[in-house]
């Protein structure tokens, strides 16, 4: 299996969570409810990195699971913060329930995460904005 350096150089550019295009909205303030549920995804992601990364390392893709875990802090770092925001607005961050991760080959999961990343930047984050 060989992963081409354009796929790798997409999903780091995909794992910045980039929107296409950012506008500022005053109308919709973060909810308490929205917070949680990107600290929930952010928390879900997290773990789902760190076992691609497992699987990566297995594999001999050392450098794809630098990315993946790379990813995965990115991913804590977000989620550290919308759990912070959350507690100044009288909130507390609840923890996701248990669900499997599915862990497929690397190339397979290198294929999840740029469908999944680009179907929230293209889907959740326009709707946030």
């Amino acid at each position: 299996m060989t992963i081409r350096l354009a796929q790798l150089v997409v999903l780091a550019a995909l794992l910045g969570h980039l929107p296409a295009r950012a506008t500022a909205r005053t109308d919709a303030p973060p909810t308490v409810a929205t917070l949680q549920a990107a600290y929930l995804s952010d928390t879900r992601a997290h773990a789902r990195y760190l076992a691609f990364a497992e699987k990566a390392d297995q594999e001999g893709y050392r450098g794809v699971a630098r990315l993946f875990r790379a990813a995965a802090r990115s991913e804590e770092v977000r989620a550290g913060s919308h759990a912070e925001a959350l507690r100044r607005l009288g909130g507390r961050p609840e923890a996701p329930t248990a669900a499997p991760i599915s862990v497929e080959g690397t190339r397979q999961n290198l294929v999840a995460t740029l469908a999944h990343e680009n179907a929230e930047r293209s889907g959740a984050y326009p709707r946030l904005a």
